[in-house]
């Protein structure tokens, strides 16, 4: 096969054999194209890298205090109230690291992220530095802002001080 030299002929060529090799016969004639083209290999090789670039955007959460993406969620509260009502609807989740969750449902906003509308907090620990962090979410004017920061008083979820400042 030829080699292809205008790059948006490959591209419909490509396309065209790619869309061929459902079938086995055409799969097989993709894979001698791609063997003598060099063009059409570097575009394959550029689909699938943006491809995979794509499918990488989710990144995982780090802890604030240390950076550690070995975290825990152990509580959850979500908050639903109309624009600016002092009450609502706010459901906690409490435990969820434990065997039986807690489930609590009641009507204050007091913790609510968003200072309008609805929120959603996360309550995080880390396994590396053991400190406690919160993940919160709010909607304000049209936005979703979420953001990370510390518990305070910045101690681990069972009770001790953080490792940074006692050094364990």
């Amino acid at each position: 096969m030829d080699e292809c030299n205008d790059e948006q002929a490959a591209n419909y060529y490509i396309l065209a054999l790619i869309e061929d090799a459902l079938d086995p016969a055409g799969l097989k004639r993709l894979a001698e194209h791609l063997i003598s083209c060099t063009t059409c290999r570097i575009l394959v090789l550029w689909t699938l890298s943006d491809r995979y670039a794509v499918l990488m955007k989710t990144t995982a959460l780090q802890c604030p205090g240390c950076e550690s993406a070995y975290v825990h969620q152990h509580e959850v509260h979500v908050y639903e109230r109309l624009q600016d009502a002092v009450t609502g609807t706010h459901v906690c989740v409490r435990g969820l690291d434990k065997p039986q969750p807690q489930v609590v449902v009641g009507s204050s906003m007091v913790g609510n992220p968003s200072t309008r509308r609805q929120g959603i907090t996360i309550h995080f620990w880390c396994e590396h530095c053991k400190c406690r962090f919160l993940l919160t979410v709010a909607q304000h004017k049209g936005f979703t802002l979420m953001e990370t920061e510390l518990e305070e008083p910045a101690h681990d979820i069972h009770g001790g001080s953080r490792g940074k400042d006692t050094g364990k």
